[in-house]
């Protein structure tokens, strides 16, 4: 794959982070983004994390903890 379908995947997946009535979809998202950005060279294509910092105060506790170990992932590229 390359960085435009992979950035189009990030874009859809950032969508479904939205849904506030179905927690799976969000976890499922989550998990998606988690191996998409497991390359270094692909963490800088996740420039909007404000989906993914919102997140954190989550009352499932799974979809907190899996935002906050992609945005410390992230974080430690820059």
């Amino acid at each position: 794959m390359n960085n435009k379908e992979i950035s189009q995947a990030i874009s859809v997946l950032l969508l479904f982070l939205t849904n506030e009535h179905n927690s799976v979809i969000k976890f499922s998202a989550l998990k998606t983004l988690n191996q998409l950005i497991n390359s270094p060279l692909r963490a800088n294509l996740l420039v909007n994390v404000l989906e993914i910092e919102e997140l954190i105060n989550d009352n499932n506790r799974s979809i907190a903890t899996i935002a906050i170990s992609l945005l410390l992932k992230i974080s430690k590229d820059d």
